[in-house]
């Protein structure tokens, strides 16, 4: 009589996989479950992140008076208008600036919670002509934000800066064709960003 040899643990589990494997049931049961996580992660809701408290940030456009495109010259008239004789007497080119603060987080801004004026200022040897607050975009602010020109540039005395709302600024200035320096902070957030940053 000779031994009879004991199958080892991988050729039963090989033989027991290779039974499972011709029946019809186990191949259904493997595609249903297959396509209910593949419906699952199909229509899964993804993650979102959480707005800031706040976003304090800033954008412009700036271009030179004499070839502005047109729809930025028509919102310029009035100034430009007003401005002529200083810009007469002015030597370079003047340039038009459209600067926009926002405040895309989740909690409005408050007067009290600016850290320091915004202050626009341009390199040395700019010569500032006017510069306005000229409208809004999304919820009116209480009080217009007051300005104050500068040789060089223009300071924003502490405003009220509801959620996504865009304050627009505007100024003429001969010499320079973009800001050196924007600065301004808020609690919770000590330096304006740029938009997009």
């Amino acid at each position: 009589m000779s031994p009879t040899i004991r199958p080892d643990g991988r050729t039963r589990a090989r033989a027991m996989l290779q039974q499972h494997l011709s029946e019809p049931q186990w191949w259904i049961g493997a595609v249903l479950v297959l396509g209910f996580f593949l419906v699952m992660w199909r229509y899964a809701k993804r993650p979102r992140h959480a707005p800031l408290d706040w976003d304090y940030c800033y954008d412009f456009v700036c271009e030179p008076a004499g070839a502005a495109n047109p729809e930025l010259a028509r919102s310029f008239a009035a100034m430009l208008e007003d401005a002529a004789k200083a810009m007469g007497k002015a030597k370079g080119e003047a340039y038009l600036l459209r600067l926009a603060v926002m405040n895309r987080g989740g909690l409005s801004i408050s007067a009290g919670d600016h850290l320091r004026p915004l202050t626009v200022a341009f390199p040395a040897g700019a010569r500032m002509i006017d510069a306005r607050y000229v409208e809004h975009f999304g919820p009116a602010p209480d009080t217009p934000p007051g300005v104050s020109v500068h040789e060089r540039g223009f300071e924003v005395a502490p405003f009220d800066l509801p959620v996504n709302c865009a304050l627009v600024f505007q100024a003429i200035v001969i010499g320079a064709d973009r800001p050196s320096v924007v600065d301004g902070g808020i609690q919770g957030q000590p330096a304006i960003g740029t938009l997009g940053s």
